[in-house]
């Protein structure tokens, strides 16, 4: 990795793209080029990108491409600039925006880490030291967006999902896909876009999605309480009711999801579980896949 005064926006860039074409859509990873190749005509992208300042931000995102593009793709961008400069701090260097007021530019609440650095020993040792939440872990790793925008369904049901394996020698965890039945492989020393690790020791609140099937309120209850005894984790979980917008309504007015279903007397029941970061383009994909 190159020094704190060496990296240069460009970089950094390349860096930035690279880890994450392995593991995101390909359609992802178009938009991230799309947005810096913006982002370069503003900035200088062999300027050190500990040199970059609050003011370059605000003068590319007034920048008249920026102003012309659609409201919900000027949202993308900003979120794609806030990853990146979240990536820079965590993977280059924890004090690499150190003194610069473009980390402003950050997801308020988050604060400042190191990057995680664990030996094959150190993954071990936590792994054997909470097995349970490392299963947990992984059964949400499964299930949230590994890749934005996918929907990974439970099909323990089916008889025929297997579950994911951890590998102690090479230290990676071997998904089964559910359609293709090719196994995802992820390593998870700490270093990886994933860290899964460091999301086991650091929270449990990341944004899931799993798509429920039931033909009434009574099934749905039952399917929902055995996911969250089977987690075991604090997670702030809703049933959406995706499919009525009077249903909808009801529960954003602080309606029973469920009593909401059985009230408007679905014959089958299809229903979204998620929690409050869950993303919009996610949930649209979610409704789409629930359609007859």
């Amino acid at each position: 990795m190159s020094s704190v005064s060496n990296v240069t926006i460009a970089q950094a860039l390349a860096d930035f793209v690279a880890e994450r074409q392995g593991i995101w859509a390909i359609k992802t990873y178009h938009n991230y080029r799309h947005t810096f190749k913006c982002f370069q005509e503003f900035i200088d992208p062999w300027k050190p990108i500990a040199d970059m300042t609050r003011k370059d931000i605000i003068q590319f995102l007034n920048s008249p491409n920026i102003q012309r593009m659609a409201p919900r793709t000027q949202k993308k961008l900003i979120a794609l600039l806030r990853v990146f400069f979240e990536w820079c701090v965590d993977i280059h260097e924890p004090r690499l925006l150190e003194h610069n007021p473009a980390r402003n530019v950050r997801v308020a609440g988050i604060q400042e880490r190191e990057k995680p650095d664990f030996t094959p020993e150190q993954v071990l040792e936590i792994v054997d030291a909470h097995p349970q939440p490392f299963q947990d872990m992984v059964y949400i790793y499964v299930k949230t967006a590994l890749r934005p925008g996918e929907l990974l369904e439970p099909k323990e049901h089916d008889g025929l999902w297997q579950p994911p394996r951890f590998n102690r020698e090479s230290l990676r965890l071997h998904i089964p896909q559910s359609k293709t039945d090719v196994c995802r492989t992820v390593p998870i020393d700490g270093n990886h876009g994933g860290r899964l690790v460091e999301t086991l020791l650091r929270h449990c609140n990341e944004s899931m999605q799993i798509v429920f099937q039931g033909f009434n309120g009574d099934d749905l209850r039952v399917e929902f309480r055995n996911v969250k005894k089977r987690l075991r984790l604090p997670m702030w979980l809703h049933l959406h009711d995706l499919r009525k917008v009077g249903g909808q309504e009801h529960y954003d007015a602080g309606g029973d999801p469920l009593a909401t279903m059985n009230f408007l007397g679905h014959k089958r029941l299809q229903t979204t579980m998620t929690y409050i970061r869950a993303k919009e383009a996610t949930v649209r994909q979610a409704v789409e896949a629930m359609r007859y």
